[in-house]
């Protein structure tokens, strides 16, 4: 076969992952190896060249759980409670940004829970008329409260509320589930028990199955949950203040899991095997892609410590 080495560039990283579906396009169906130096070009491969592909795959690389929506929205579930010290009272912009993650507002509680979803960003943003025009912080029942008034009082709202007679309700287990759940928790061992039920209500109700490894992120959380609340400071008391006891907890859970990666159910030795750079030791391919050849990938850039040389 050609044993010569081509380059190609790309703008971008899906550039760079459409490059590698067309050259995948056109090998032939040999031992081939995808590696990957940095872990966060896995999933627009996987998006824009790996479905393409015509055989079995494999993957094989820690990936970093920080990387993952599933992470992203649990640290934004994490720092809303952070952002007042009053009970079911947010910053908006934290409360906007659950409420209008994908994962949350495509749930399938009622049919046109979404409408309402985005008739609330209107009252924070944009509708003068409404009693929540402009707040920097808002409470959920405030908002509970809006969304009945504007239902009865509006033309969209009586609109709304006669295709989807339950979507308040809906909107009232949305605020259970990712706000009140997570207000005032005893110790670890509850706090993680309110992000495993969060993950599940949206395993249960939104399209969350639907996205390329999702079963595997989605374990990964819920087993190094469980590992949190089987631990020996699982229901130990951080600080004698609530509030800083509270928070103490959040930080420990984000720090935590930070630093975990996602184990992909590996079955070595597929037409095309999708590495990082150590998991290439001592073995041969026929075909090799190597994306992100870029300066301070590949050699990485050194890290100075000033305090600690």
């Amino acid at each position: 076969g050609d044993t010569m080495g081509r380059s190609y560039s790309g703008v971008d990283t899906h550039a760079e992952a459409l490059h590698a579906a067309s050259i995948l396009g056109t090998a032939p169906p040999n031992r081939t190896a995808v590696v990957l130096p940095l872990p966060a070009t896995l999933f627009p491969l996987l998006t824009f060249a790996v479905d393409r592909w015509h055989d079995n795959y494999n993957v094989s690389i820690a990936y970093p759980l920080s990387r993952t929506s599933l992470f992203s929205l649990m640290d934004a579930l994490l720092r809303a409670q952070d952002g007042t010290a009053e009970r079911s009272v947010y910053a908006a912009p934290d409360y906007l940004g659950i409420i209008l993650h994908p994962f949350v507002k495509n749930a399938r509680l009622t049919p046109l829970l979404w409408r309402l979803l985005s008739a609330v960003k209107e009252w924070l943003t944009r509708d003068a008329s409404s009693p929540l025009y402009g707040k920097a912080f808002l409470g959920v029942d405030d908002v509970e409260e809006a969304a009945v008034s504007w239902l009865k009082r509006t033309p969209r709202g009586r609109e709304l509320c006669e295709r989807d007679g339950a979507v308040v309700e809906g909107l009232k287990k949305i605020h259970h589930v990712f706000f009140r759940a997570f207000e005032r928790p005893s110790d670890l061992a509850e706090l993680s028990l309110r992000l495993q039920e969060a993950f599940e209500f949206l395993m249960l109700n939104t399209e969350l199955k639907s996205y390329v490894l999702s079963g595997e992120i989605f374990t990964r959380l819920i087993e190094a949950l469980e590992d949190i609340k089987r631990s020996r400071i699982a229901t130990e008391r951080f600080h004698d203040n609530d509030e800083e006891h509270g928070r103490a907890l959040r930080d420990f859970l984000r720090r935590h899991l930070k630093h975990l990666s996602v184990p992909f159910d590996t079955t070595p030795l597929e037409t095309l095997e999708i590495l990082g750079l150590l998991e290439t030791r001592s073995l041969r391919f026929e075909t090799v892609l190597i994306l992100d050849i870029n300066e301070g990938v590949i050699p990485a850039a050194k890290h100075i410590d000033p305090l600690v040389p």
